[in-house]
């Protein structure tokens, strides 16, 4: 895996083996909305959006 930027803000990375499920690696407080977003998107295969998630 490569990144290009600070993805702390998103992701949480344990220590042990890499996972290459987004879902395992998504921090805890944005899981709900990603995991509803990936729903929405596959159930209409339409890219799916939310425009106002704050993050602290």
């Amino acid at each position: 895996m490569h990144t290009f930027a600070d993805l702390r803000d998103y992701l949480q990375i344990s220590q042990g083996p890499l996972s290459h499920n987004i879902m395992a690696l998504i921090r805890d407080d944005l899981s709900t909305v990603l995991g509803t977003l990936l729903h929405k998107a596959a159930k209409s295969g339409r890219p799916a959006s939310y425009t106002s998630i704050q993050i602290e």
